[in-house]
């Protein structure tokens, strides 16, 4: 019986679950750390910021996994041409190939970041914030429960510092407080922002303490002007 003197580093000759765990451990650990890295971010968005933080990150994540799939489609093409032209027997080929990964890796990644720079208020903007979480807040500010009011609020606060949030979000909340005049001037900025939530503001129940103020009958004219 003939024996084949196994190669170093050679894939094909010798037993195969070494191999196999060999090549395995690496893809097993970076998925592990992309999990870690998802799980650790949502834990402290999420305690630190607020559920519509936490939701808007989540978001987020889609379109990030969306990019990495993309950009992974193209390093397994050329990973493949470096193994082919190895196995061929042609290292300098295969180094070509693998630092043209590399150099498309950087390529990607700063043509990615730079886009993601430029474009983070459209992005933020497409997600927005759920109403739902404003909902909460005005009816936290209604029961009496101005603590809790106030903690979306200065959720809704930090949130603002990253994208944009629809300023009617924060005239519900400060109507609940009874804090008319913030009430208003966010209104009023929500008109000078176009907000198409303001289609509502004459039949929002939630608005009605703030009806019979002269700014509220001017803004609600403005809006029949336009």
């Amino acid at each position: 019986m003939t024996t084949v003197a196994r190669q170093p580093g050679s894939l094909t000759v010798g037993p195969l679950r070494p191999v196999i765990l060999k090549l395995a451990a690496p893809a097993v650990a970076m998925m592990a750390c992309h999990f870690c890295f998802n799980l650790i971010d949502s834990i402290w968005v999420g305690h630190l910021i607020g559920p519509a933080a936490l939701a808007a990150v989540s978001t987020a994540g889609f379109y990030v996994w969306v990019l990495l799939s993309l950009g992974e489609m193209v390093e397994v093409g050329l990973i493949a041409v470096a193994a082919r032209r190895h196995g061929e027997g042609r290292p300098d080929a295969a180094a070509r190939a693998a630092g043209a990964a590399v150099l498309y890796a950087l390529a990607a990644g700063t043509m990615v970041s730079l886009a993601g720079f430029a474009l983070t208020t459209e992005l933020f903007r497409l997600m927005s914030v759920p109403a739902e979480v404003a909902s909460l807040g005005h009816a936290y500010a209604v029961a009496g429960k101005k603590a809790k009011a106030r903690a979306v609020l200065a959720g809704l606060t930090a949130e603002a510092a990253r994208h944009y949030v629809p300023s009617y979000w924060f005239a519900l909340i400060h109507t609940g407080l009874g804090e008319h005049d913030q009430a208003l001037r966010y209104l009023e900025r929500a008109y000078e922002e176009r907000s198409t939530v303001l289609a509502y503001v004459q039949i929002d129940p939630r608005l009605a303490p703030l009806r019979n103020s002269q700014r509220f009958v001017a803004l609600t004219r403005r809006l029949g002007g336009d």
